[in-house]
């Protein structure tokens, strides 16, 4: 609802549209694609003088290039969301941005042991991932989320996104994708085996 709020601000779309309530439906649908991340609500926004909402929405393929460059008067690292990405990402310590491209394979939410599981090694020691992963927490880049029986954690689409792009650039996606199957077919055999007893 903020982001939505957001957004219609930015747009400065009146209260009273004719398809009010499909255009409402368009700009929540936007604004969760968008992941609610504030700058890409205004890029998209601004663009709402030559396109309506629903077309914006249908026009959002990708998300890190969506919309094209921002205000002129902007930061540059405020202009897409491309370059607010990598200025966060930049901020990092080395081991930081390891582990957050790594996280970049998980589709969804995971917990710690799958975290320590998967991204553990080639730089990262498996002790050092706890204290890696809650200091990107802090800084907002993974989101903790309480579950029934356990902390799980995950990456808002649009810096999943982002980090699997890191991955590509250094030529360790291939390696990140074998933990990861490697991890699921360790679970698989040890939930049937649970299963079965």
């Amino acid at each position: 609802a903020d982001a939505a709020a957001l957004f219609r601000d930015r747009a400065q779309l009146p209260a009273d549209e004719p398809d009010g309530e499909a255009v409402q439906q368009a700009i929540e649908q936007l604004c969760a694609r968008l992941d609610g991340l504030p700058l890409a609500i205004e890029l998209a926004a601004a663009r709402t003088s030559v396109l309506s909402p629903q077309t914006l929405l249908s026009r959002l393929t990708e998300r890190l290039d969506a919309f094209g460059p921002g205000p002129r008067d902007a930061p540059t690292r405020q202009r897409t969301v491309r370059a607010t990405m990598q200025w966060s990402h930049d901020l990092l310590e080395p081991d930081e941005q390891r582990l957050f491209r790594r996280l970049a394979v998980f589709a969804g939410g995971f917990d710690l042991e799958a975290v320590e599981d998967v991204c553990a090694g080639d730089g990262l020691e498996r002790s050092e991932v706890v204290d890696v992963l809650a200091r990107l927490v802090e800084k907002s880049l993974v989101t903790a989320v309480d579950a029934a029986l356990q902390r799980r954690y995950r990456l808002l689409e649009t810096l999943r996104q982002y980090g699997r792009e890191q991955l590509v650039r250094l030529r360790e996606q291939d390696e990140a994708a074998a933990r990861l199957d490697t991890w699921a077919r360790r679970l698989t055999e040890r939930l049937e085996t649970d299963m079965r007893t």
